[in-house]
């Protein structure tokens, strides 16, 4: 058997792994719940691994190259299925278990109700920090024309990192005032002036992942206070953002150096000319293949090294400016030196591949038992646990950051981290018994 068929086979077998338990649950279960955790890891991993792999195969990659693929290429591809495969098998197995149950149970739920002058309160800390941090952003820009331009510079500004994580804080009292709207039914007009402050912010920042999270944290808030959605309404949200916010904003970030038609809205869809650039840029399995292949030809293992610059990471580069690379830099510029020069560009290795590299299939199969344990119970703290509008606000806010740091790498987790810890945070300082 040729190891083209093998791929094939491997496909096959991987498209069965990832999606044969969620479809059960689904189905024969009545676990009919769409926000959890499972459904949305499982297709997470779905487009990631299968629908990138079916994409290249047709289409080719920047990085892979086109049919016929190189030998070597092939090779590590059939591994990284086979990889892929044993972390389903180890991922479900883990979140169905007892384990991340019990751990939900070993914490104090969070309160369910909100006293309503705190809420208020919070509300303005929190839009005035993320207002407060968009002007320092633009401020170390030196105007805001050079701040919406910022994307097209060659060499991006180091040590704002912060600045732009803060400027979430406005989306964060947006989903506030949201779910207080929800429960009291009162708060319209704050929530809407909010929102659309946010959005415009967010619009600026350019940042479509941002501006996702935000519409998918309200979606989330809408489900669980107020009346839970189906699939139908997931899809349409993505839809909604692939097919007009997206190619918008990546208008809007472009200075306005562009005319706003259909054949401009056209390639801001497809910039290549080619299918959606929404598959084109998800390119976490290309990464996986050089990793598997090159390592340790190009980079010794690790050994859990790469993990210790999230100790260092929340320090801002503009206070220690000899503060070690990310990873991703370190790794960008070790394999993908044939595609980007050194310090220009981050290509992030994903979960898996920041594992393998340090642990071989060792680290893939741990950091998959490891996510499975770590979904379970945070969906079980927060939704089942913590019933109620603070476990809500924190599982909206926190779930779409959590699901992108599949396609980056370890220290991306301290955004939900931080995330986490502010709003579960304010739910405690404004709770009390007066909001059913």
């Amino acid at each position: 058997m040729s190891d083209i068929a093998v791929l094939y086979f491997l496909l096959v077998l991987l498209f069965v792994a990832i999606v044969w338990v969620p479809v059960f649950q689904y189905t024969r279960r009545r676990r009919r719940d769409s926000f959890e955790p499972v459904y949305l890891v499982a297709a997470t991993f779905f487009v990631l691994f299968w629908v990138r792999s079916v994409y290249i195969l047709i289409w080719g990659s920047v990085y892979l190259g086109e049919r016929p693929f190189a030998p070597d290429i092939i090779e590590s591809w059939n591994l990284v299925l086979l990889y892929a495969t044993l972390a389903c098998g180890v991922f479900y197995p883990a979140y169905y278990s007892r384990f991340g149950v019990a751990l939900a149970h070993a914490v104090a739920p969070l309160p369910a109700r909100w006293h309503i002058s705190r809420v208020h309160w919070v509300i303005a800390v929190l839009f005035g920090a993320g207002l407060a941090s968009a002007y320092a952003l633009v401020s170390r820009y030196g105007s805001f024309q050079s701040f919406l331009d910022r994307r097209l510079a060659l060499t991006p500004l180091q040590g704002v990192g912060d600045l732009e994580l803060l400027t979430y804080c406005a989306a964060l009292a947006t989903q506030a005032a949201f779910a207080l709207l929800l429960r009291r039914r009162k708060g319209l007009v704050l929530f809407g002036f909010l929102f659309v402050a946010t959005v415009g912010l967010e619009f600026a920042q350019g940042s479509r992942l941002v501006l996702a999270s935000t519409l998918v944290s309200l979606l989330l808030i809408y489900h669980y206070l107020r009346k839970p959605l189906r699939v139908r309404h997931i899809l349409g949200l993505g839809l909604l953002v692939a097919l007009v916010l997206s190619p918008l904003m990546i208008l809007s970030r472009e200075g306005g150096k562009r005319e706003i038609s259909a054949e401009s809205i056209s390639e801001a869809l497809a910039p290549e000319g080619g299918p959606v650039s929404f598959l084109e840029r998800l390119s976490g399995i290309d990464g996986l293949v050089y990793i598997v292949r090159d390592t340790p030809t190009l980079m010794d293992y690790q050994y859990g090294k790469s993990y210790l610059f999230a100790l260092v990471a929340w320090v801002p580069r503009r206070y220690w400016a000899d503060k070690p690379q990310d990873f991703v830099h370190v790794f960008t510029d070790t394999y993908f030196s044939r595609w980007f020069y050194p310090g220009t560009a981050g290509f992030a290795p994903t979960l898996f591949g920041e594992a393998y590299v340090n642990f071989h299939v060792g680290g893939i199969l741990s950091v998959a038992a490891l996510g499975g344990l770590f979904w379970r119970a945070f969906y079980e703290y927060l939704i089942r646990r913590s019933a109620g509008v603070s476990g809500v606000f924190v599982y909206a806010s926190a779930l779409p950051f959590l699901l992108v740091t599949m396609e980056a790498q370890s220290v991306a987790l301290l955004a939900p981290a931080w995330i986490c810890f502010l709003t579960s945070l304010g739910s405690v300082l404004i709770s009390e018994s007066t909001l059913q």
